[in-house]
């Protein structure tokens, strides 16, 4: 996971979100829409917010991800700064999983933002004070990719690596 700064959105469309009253992510402007999407895509340098892979813009093979879930506070459902690019996490192409063995390969591949929620982990809640923010500057340094492996930095102090561990599980980063 590595760190991302936001580049601002222009203040008319940050006005904007600032007073919006609704709690349905569907009253976005397609205006408001096409600034997120284009800031975060920069912000991002086209990568997923969580694994990192290329996304684009163009294949629709990302969403907007809510960092902390909508269903979690919806006070933050347009707050720009609990926004980011994710890809879809699924990199199976059986679209339509046809058998048992199908379906479970296509529910181990699910990472990244659809891999948080909360029903493919026996509904347990998100522990937010143990899932890792990419927006945090000290993030990449708590992650060690080696021969295809995602695992806690050896710099990691015992409570970083417990929390590396868990957001490595609960964003299935490891499929």
């Amino acid at each position: 996971m590595r760190y991302f700064q936001r580049q601002a959105l222009e203040p008319i469309i940050q006005a904007e979100l600032d007073v919006k009253t609704s709690k349905n992510w569907g009253k976005l402007t397609e205006d408001q829409r096409e600034e997120i999407v284009e800031k975060l895509m920069a912000s991002q340098k086209s990568l997923c917010g969580y694994c990192e892979c290329r996304i684009s813009e163009k294949e629709n093979a990302y969403h907007v991800e809510h960092f902390i879930e909508r269903h979690d506070d919806d006070t933050k459902i347009f707050e720009y700064n609990n926004m980011l690019l994710s890809c879809q996490g699924n990199t199976i192409p059986v679209i339509k999983p046809t058998t048992p063995e199908d379906v479970l390969e296509k529910k181990r591949n699910i990472s990244c933002g659809h891999g948080k929620e909360k029903y493919r982990h026996k509904r347990v809640e998100i522990d937010y004070s143990m899932l890792l923010n990419p927006t945090n500057e000290n993030v990449s340094a708590l992650f060690s990719y080696e021969n295809g492996i995602v695992e806690p930095s050896k710099k990691c102090t015992p409570i970083e690596e417990e929390q590396v561990k868990y957001t490595i599980q609960r964003l299935n980063l490891d499929a």
